[in-house]
């Protein structure tokens, strides 16, 4: 009976354990407006697990953790250990510009946008975007964020940012924090609130993305903000009218990238600016030897009127890489 009892206790706190997992490195897909048209996914816990986590020294990883911590510190905001807390981080974004919410009547209306001489200021020019970020939150970690202004949305507390560039927070759950424009973030709630689902073009694509990869983007240029661009990358910019990215470091180091063009030509020469930018890169890294081993397991191409990158390299030949470089690095410091 002891041992029954062991074995249920056990295979229970297994379930629940996983559940708590799954839903921390599962993307909150409802959140993500259904125009979207880019999606991020960031799978942290994955990461820190991976075959990379592995390979590196403590002291690599120490370097890692504060460079993460570094833009934060820079811009003087609070809440860094937070970093410590998540366990994967979700990006959406439609590519409209964010503009201020309107409070009327103590509620807020996340619909419609105010116009410029009713609130005596110019729209905010910043892209709208909206972060998830999924994981274990203490409210030691939390507090220092959930300061200033705060209206209340469908019973959600909504930090506001003080300045015309900055992002709002709120707290959706124990296991989710958004960061975004308030517009943003009062539209997420509103999908959550109703249990909507994602069922936008993309969405069907970044979820076989989300499964294989700990990193991975999905990006459509549907509006033609990359053909916009200037200066020297101007002509090749003007071709591109898609992104894909999926990076997975669970097994060795798998990375396949991505970029459609508008033909088959412009797919074509963006492979060969590609391999010819990336030879020059890995010959000022490697000597002869190092760079036709390298070579073995880098594919650049076009098929059609995509250019593919693809680099993959199984968990023994990560580890030697990693502590090749490190070594390299160690002699150069010396």
């Amino acid at each position: 009976m002891r041992i029954k009892a062991l074995s249920a206790t056990f295979a229970c706190s297994t379930l629940l354990l996983t559940a708590r997992f799954a839903f921390a490195a599962e993307p909150a897909w409802e959140l993500a407006p259904p125009d979207a048209k880019f999606l991020v996914g960031v799978d942290v816990r994955s990461m820190r697990n991976s075959s990379l986590a592995d390979a590196m020294t403590a002291q690599a990883r120490s370097q890692m953790q504060a460079q993460a911590k570094l833009p934060m510190a820079m811009l003087h905001l609070p809440g860094t250990q937070l970093l410590e807390d998540i366990d994967s981080v979700f990006i959406a974004g439609n590519g409209d510009m964010a503009t201020p919410a309107r409070t009327t009547g103590g509620k807020v209306d996340s619909t419609v946008t105010p116009s410029p001489a009713a609130k005596g200021t110019a729209p905010k020019t910043n892209p709208a975007f909206l972060i998830a970020a999924s994981g274990t939150f203490p409210d030691e970690h939390l507090r220092p964020l959930l300061t200033g202004p705060h209206p209340s949305y469908k019973g959600i507390n909504v930090y506001r940012g003080t300045g015309a560039n900055s992002f709002s927070i709120a707290v959706l759950n124990e296991h989710t924090v958004l960061f975004g424009d308030e517009k943003s973030i009062y539209r997420a709630i509103d999908r959550k609130t109703i249990g909507a689902k994602a069922i936008g073009p993309l969405f069907a694509h970044a979820r076989e993305l989300a499964v294989a990869n700990d990193i991975w983007l999905l990006a459509r240029d549907e509006s033609g903000n990359l053909q916009k661009a200037t200066g020297p990358g101007a002509m090749f910019a003007s071709e591109i009218q898609g992104l894909e990215l999926g990076l997975a470091v669970r097994e060795g180091f798998n990375m396949d990238v991505s970029l459609a063009t508008k033909t088959e030509a412009g797919a074509q020469a963006m492979s060969q600016l590609f391999s010819s930018q990336m030879q020059a890169a890995v010959g000022q890294e490697m000597d002869a030897p190092m760079a036709e081993e390298f070579w073995k397991k880098v594919k650049v191409g076009a098929d059609g009127n995509r250019m593919r990158v693809q680099i993959a390299l199984t968990k023994e030949e990560l580890v030697a890489n990693i502590r090749m470089m490190q070594e390299q690095k160690g002699g150069d410091a010396a």
